[in-house]
């Protein structure tokens, strides 16, 4: 399975303390809903995050201006495989990794034309 998501190199999404008024132009994200990650962690999948099932659904949670704002601040769209999603909703999932967020995953450009999954 692969998902899409935002996130800097270190595999830290944006929605983070302090981060989002750095870059965010909306005021409400699309089906906005926090997840409690320590719930799906296990031995098998110690890694969690959130992300999209597609491209398109990832261009509802950011603007192209908010994205060339995350690039400029180190972020970057990115495509990986992941082991399993926990929990998913037409906006977003959860989804479990055995390897570390960071760790092979693919840089893309999200509003590269042509990039409408």
């Amino acid at each position: 399975m692969i998902i899409y998501r935002v996130q800097h190199k270190n595999g830290r999404g944006p929605f983070k303390p302090g981060m989002t008024q750095r870059w965010a132009e909306q005021e409400e994200r699309p089906g906005y809903v926090m997840f409690n990650y320590n719930e799906y962690i296990t031995d098998k999948c110690k890694y969690t995050g959130c992300g999209c099932e597609s491209i398109k659904q990832l261009k509802k949670w950011f603007t192209e201006n908010e994205y060339n704002t995350l690039k400029k601040l180190g972020y970057n769209a990115v495509k990986m495989y992941v082991d399993i999603i926990h929990n998913s909703d037409e906006f977003q999932c959860i989804f479990g990794r055995k390897k570390p967020l960071k760790k092979n995953c693919a840089i893309f450009d999200l509003y590269k034309e042509g990039n409408n999954d």
